[in-house]
């Protein structure tokens, strides 16, 4: 199996193309998570090609070492081998490096409860970044104490100038905007954040505006109603542009409630479960 190495991977692909099982490389991902990217060891991480670079390591030593070692002894002769190889060095060095940057510091800023992890679940939409520049969010569950992460995951994972997020109750929001005054290194940033009903005309939002409109957690809500869940699709897909993407991450079945919307199905690599990915047609 041959495997692009400048797009993420996942565990089982990576598997397939070192001959091993998908076990192994779990549990490799596990037992040498300091030598890997933040969020390595969870079964639904994708991978870079440095993370690549280190299983292909560890699965050659894995090989020379045959059958007979012991567990705890075959781990200990891999640890070494990757703390005297100037590849596996090399490529530590460059994860501290990243650590420690300003962004990375950012994103624990951002989210406490998920800290750098949250960096990671955002991943599969960056294939969208040439197409998406401004952006609503429907849903702002901010409290006293944190902020809603997800605007700022979608502001820098996609690089857009521009993010409009949408909630119903006047609390969240005003959490939201506190946050934000209380976080300088924030203040200005392209977030504007409006009350509104998605059930509902929001004045602040035009017709045919945005290059993405997202929710998470948000419509499942609604599951019980379907006035009001079609109603909050089509307020997605009115605001944004034609050809604009509707996104959503709900733990419910509404396939046709998009389609009812005039929404075009779209498939993108490693989306999570659950997701669905539509587009507003050009003409």
């Amino acid at each position: 199996m041959a495997i692009n190495q400048d797009r993420l991977m996942t565990k089982g692909e990576i598997a397939e193309h070192l001959g091993v099982s998908t076990d192994d490389i779990q549990w490799w991902a596990q037992r040498f998570a300091h030598w890997l990217s933040i969020c390595a060891r969870w079964k639904d991480r994708t991978h870079d090609k440095h993370d690549f670079q280190i299983f292909t390591f560890i699965s050659e030593i894995d090989r020379q070492l045959g059958d007979n070692v012991r567990v705890e002894q075959r781990m200990s002769c891999i640890e070494r081998e990757l703390k005297s190889s100037p590849m596996a060095r090399d490529i530590k060095r460059k994860r501290a490096k990243e650590k420690d940057s300003r962004q990375v510091k950012r994103w624990q800023v951002v989210s406490r409860t998920m800290g750098a992890c949250l960096k990671y679940e955002y991943e599969w939409l960056k294939p969208l970044r040439p197409y998406v520049d401004s952006i609503v969010v429907f849903g702002c569950s901010a409290t006293e104490c944190e902020t809603c992460a997800e605007p700022y995951a979608l502001l820098w994972t996609l690089k857009a100038t521009r993010i409009v997020v949408i909630d119903k109750n006047p609390e969240y929001i005003l959490n939201a905007q506190r946050w934000r005054e209380r976080h300088p290194d924030f203040k200005d940033y392209p977030l504007e954040f409006v009350v509104g009903d998605m059930t509902d005309e929001i004045d602040a939002l035009d017709e045919s505006t945005f290059d993405l409109s997202y929710c998470k957690d948000v419509l499942y809500s609604m599951y019980s109603s379907p006035q009001e869940l079609q109603e909050s699709i089509n307020t997605m897909a009115r605001v944004v542009k034609p050809g604009g993407w509707v996104i959503a991450r709900e733990p419910v079945d509404i396939r046709h409630v998009f389609e009812a919307a005039g929404l075009a199905r779209v498939c993108l690599d490693n989306a999570p479960d659950w997701s669905y990915c539509y587009k507003k047609p050009s003409g």
